[in-house]
């Protein structure tokens, strides 16, 4: 939670040399701030931009390991497009709440949880 790219450092250290690790902000988190208009705010559309991301980096069959917010979104990857992936990893992570009403509520703690945060020194 309010997590970055940054957190993973430790555990891409204890990986051997052959891995190039590449750790990324999700939006809201780290040093990617967008737009909640922005189609990369949803599962869906930062899974999309994670897909072009790596097309026009030329990166392909890379490990995918995600965590909560990241990990739904590997979840996304693994369902959208399994064959570019060597291995997907998902820790933490849940497909998200089956209906309206469990994610209204959801959202209504979120903001309560936020709000309280806003407030707190970090």
């Amino acid at each position: 939670f309010l997590g970055s790219g940054e957190d993973f450092a430790p555990l891409a250290q204890g990986l051997p040399s052959q891995f190039k690790v590449l750790a990324l902000d999700l939006p809201g988190h780290g040093r990617t701030m967008i737009d909640a208009s922005d189609p990369a705010w949803s599962v869906e559309g930062c899974a999309d931009a994670i897909l072009a991301w790596l097309d026009a980096e030329g990166i392909t069959a890379p490990h995918l390991f995600g965590y909560s917010m990241g990990g739904r979104i590997a979840l996304r990857l693994a369902i959208a497009a399994p064959s570019r992936f060597g291995a997907i990893v998902i820790e933490s992570a849940s497909p998200g709440l089956e209906t309206a009403g469990a994610r209204a509520q959801r959202r209504h703690d979120d903001a309560g949880l936020a709000a309280r945060l806003l407030g707190m020194p970090l």
